[in-house]
């Protein structure tokens, strides 16, 4: 693997997220940044740049569900939208 500046992973995580426009599957960015640098990406970088990138004051990532991110775009999460059904559970 390639030796690369520090925050090269989030930067490149940042722009697979802001070019799909919406959600992905942690896999499906962790391939597409391989796919952006044209090198092997170790699999625990992406997945940590996701991790510690939903967390405090400004995040830059939003987890919407079990492994799947979006890029928060003006520094503050969305909130989730969620279906309910006619007798109003949440589902």
């Amino acid at each position: 693997m390639p030796s690369y500046w520090w925050g090269w992973v989030l930067m490149a995580v940042t722009k697979v997220l802001e070019a799909a426009g919406e959600p992905m599957r942690a896999r499906k960015i962790h391939a597409a940044v391989e796919e952006l640098v044209d090198e092997p990406v170790s699999w625990s970088s992406v997945k940590n740049c996701l991790a510690s990138g939903v967390g405090g004051k400004s995040p830059r990532f939003e987890r919407v569900g079990r492994g799947r991110y979006r890029v928060v775009s003006d520094g503050r999460v969305q909130p989730r939208r969620r279906n309910r059904s006619v007798s109003g559970e949440v589902s």
